[in-house]
């Protein structure tokens, strides 16, 4: 049998479509990896850098009248929006006021909370800004109104501030988001838990504090006083901490009714935003075992830095220094996050509504602060308004000396590059 042969010319027509063919492949290689460098370009301009975009340390900021929730850069003051809850595109809105009015702000197990007057509970995915509404405060056997104040238990739960018209009944409720099962933690007018409230009295914030205990401070609708109150969260029973109307406490006299925020430093010391009836914006430092009060800074003393009035909002970061909202007569009666060390009660202006260079969305009416945990703190029995990790927030550990502003800031131990709360799925 003759064995089959090629001519020179199918043999060369043969190569050539070979090397067409490898050429072709090579070329479409090339394409791909080009497509997917220009991709992954793309997801590191967005999605990527957004998981970096929140990390361990960022501040988290309620703003009612802006109706947005903001990230401000612990070292530089920059103001950045993690979600606008007037735009639809994000998930479920509430309207803006008066429709709707942010109330808080918390952070645990790679979620923020964020709570609303009328709505009910946000979830806010912190890589995206995506929100959900995890509880509809509008229905259900427990309904109402959310009021100020909200934390996070070590297992994910939701404990707020929950008011009820008429009657005016004050209630603490937690809520697993998961299924939206609520339970009454403590009701306010059941002498079985404690004190009993009168008609004008009403919970005007609330944190957790070591071991997930409640803190409630308490105001009063007629200026009779004010108090806060540590609650169980398993029995509910009402235990008085602090009378405001106590001398023997505290010879300065200031309520908690025209002020926001309450919040635990990391050796279990309250601090509260206070307003006296003379005007005094005081954040006071409290004694949990005695209740007894002291100032720990005068907003209206210069001598302990620019003077602030107006006091919204309370966090602790890990340094110990301590974040609050105020509004900052020096730059025109706006409002501005302000840092104060924890030992000396010495401020400095983090974040400046009318600073432009620190972000072109200016702060509104700050209501509710958070700083944000890293992975290694986020087991721990403090929700976003306490503080986080080992140092004792009075000892030789200062992280931010004497200027405590922009820049300043001692950087958190995490890497500053990982988000705690993971890339984008």
């Amino acid at each position: 049998m003759k064995s089959a042969t090629k001519c020179p010319a199918c043999i060369h027509v043969s190569a050539f479509r070979s090397d067409r063919s490898a050429a072709w492949r090579l070329a479409c290689r090339r394409f791909l990896r080009n497509c997917l460098w220009l991709l992954g370009t793309f997801l590191l301009a967005g999605g990527l850098v957004q998981a970096a975009v929140i990390k361990e340390g960022d501040i988290l900021v309620a703003d009612q009248s802006a109706d947005v929730l903001f990230k401000v850069d612990p070292e530089t003051g920059a103001r950045t929006v993690v979600s606008d809850f007037s735009d639809l595109s994000q998930g479920p809105g509430n309207g803006g006021f008066p429709s709707g009015a942010l109330a808080g702000v918390a952070v645990r197990g790679g979620q923020i909370y964020v709570t609303d007057f009328f709505i009910g509970i946000f979830g806010v995915d912190p890589r995206t800004g995506k929100r959900t509404l995890l509880s509809n405060i509008n229905q259900g056997a427990i309904h109402g109104t959310l009021y100020y104040g909200v934390g996070v238990d070590v297992v994910g739960r939701v404990i707020a501030n929950s008011q009820q018209f008429p009657p005016q009944q004050q209630f603490v409720i937690r809520v697993d988001t998961r299924t939206d099962n609520r339970v009454l933690v403590t009701d306010f007018s059941n002498p079985a838990q404690g004190a009993v409230f009168t008609g004008g009295n009403y919970i005007t914030d609330l944190t957790l504090g070591p071991f997930g205990a409640i803190l409630a401070g308490v105001g009063s609708t007629t200026f009779a006083g004010s108090a806060i109150y540590r609650i169980n969260p398993i029995t509910g029973y009402r235990s008085l901490v602090s009378d405001f109307t106590n001398p023997a406490q505290g010879t300065d006299v200031v309520d908690l009714n025209s002020t926001l925020g309450i919040a635990v430093e990391i050796s279990g010391q309250i601090l509260a935003n206070s307003l006296g009836p003379t005007g005094r914006d005081l954040l006071l430092q409290i004694d949990p075992e005695t209740g007894r009060r002291r100032v720990l800074s005068d907003f209206n003393s210069s001598t302990q830095g620019p003077i602030g009035t107006s006091l919204h909002g309370l966090a602790v970061e890990r340094s110990g220094s301590v974040i609050v909202g105020a509004t900052a007569p020096a730059s025109g009666d706006v409002p501005a996050l302000f840092r104060v060390n924890q030992r000396t009660g010495r401020r400095t202006v983090l974040s400046d509504a009318n600073n432009l260079s620190q972000g072109a969305v200016a702060f509104k009416a700050i209501v509710a602060i958070a700083v944000v945990p890293g992975d290694h703190d986020d087991h721990g029995d403090h929700d976003g308004h306490g503080g986080h990790g080992e140092h004792d927030g009075h000892g030789e550990h200062d992280g931010h000396g004497e200027h405590g502003g922009p820049g300043s800031h001692s950087k958190p131990t995490g890497d500053p590059l990982v988000s705690p709360f993971g890339v984008v799925k």
